[in-house]
């Protein structure tokens, strides 16, 4: 008997695979059934015997798991549901790694300018180390300076440190208690005079009298006038040049940034990099 003769005729394609889709299916349980009726003996069975009938039974077994016309069917096991399923609210960014506004790269920007607010504390000399190393420098500038009026010639040797010492330690334990080393100190030119004005008035007094502990005596009246003078000029003259270089904020100007030699070479090498 032709299968094709028995399917009802329909124009559309989905009726006509559902319809020979229930007719194999009844078909297979119709051979099943016949099969289990049989009752064969196995033991004179050839081994391909065995294994043509272990082929048909595990074929007929079919209908156990999948139905074609839907009454028997058995739900398939499902995958696990995504996060997104599992909670309506999930948002995939909650999983993402923050960074921070500073360290995210932007396309084709030299870089985002985010301020940095000081501390007032030893902390910010970490933050700025270049500062206090110019800043100790000028200290051992000024005791070479000093050095050479007696020996004729500027030298960094031991007795140049061992004065330079007392006010260095003083600058540098008092300094950034007093916003030495805070991104306001070099904002701009007056902020950067400003801020030298209230660290030496209080450093290197105490480097003085650091160093009369040292030696056991008060230093002389005119070697006071001249650290005092000549430290404040060193200092002054060192931050007044890292704000003209660096580039730091127009006084009065909330937010305007006046452009240094580092930011003209950035913007350079971006631009040489987007081409």
């Amino acid at each position: 008997m032709c299968v094709a003769s028995k399917l009802p005729s329909s124009s559309a394609p989905g009726s006509r695979q559902a319809a020979f889709g229930a007719l194999l299916a009844r078909k297979q349980r119709t051979l099943a059934e016949e099969l289990d009726d049989l009752r064969l003996d196995e033991s004179t069975m050839s081994a391909e015997e065995k294994k043509r009938l272990q082929g048909l039974r595990a074929s007929y077994k079919l209908e156990d798991v999948l139905d074609f016309d839907g009454t028997n069917a058995e739900p398939l096991p499902s995958a696990p549901a995504s996060p997104a399923q599992a909670d309506p609210d999930y948002d995939p960014l909650d999983d993402a790694e923050d960074l921070a506004v500073a360290e995210t790269a932007w396309s084709g920007q030299a870089g985002l300018d985010v301020r940095r607010v000081g501390e007032n504390n030893w902390k910010d000399v970490g933050a700025r180390p270049l500062l206090a190393l110019g800043d100790v420098l000028m200290f051992l500038l000024f005791a070479s300076v000093g050095r050479s009026i007696h020996t004729g010639g500027l030298s960094l040797d031991v007795q140049v440190v061992q004065t330079a010492a007392p006010f260095i330690l003083a600058w540098l334990g008092l300094a950034p208690l007093l916003g030495a080393y805070t991104p306001e100190a070099s904002r701009s030119t007056g902020d950067a005079v400003k801020t030298v004005l209230k660290a030496w008035a209080l450093a290197v007094p105490g480097g003085l009298v650091g160093r009369g502990l040292l030696k056991g005596e008060v230093p002389p009246v005119p070697f006071m006038a001249v650290t005092m003078v000549t430290t404040l000029v060193l200092l002054a003259a060192w931050r007044v040049a890292v704000v003209a270089v660096a580039g730091g904020e127009v006084e009065g100007g909330e937010g305007n940034k006046r452009s240094g030699l580092f930011d003209v070479f950035k913007m350079v090498t971006t631009l040489i990099g987007r081409w």
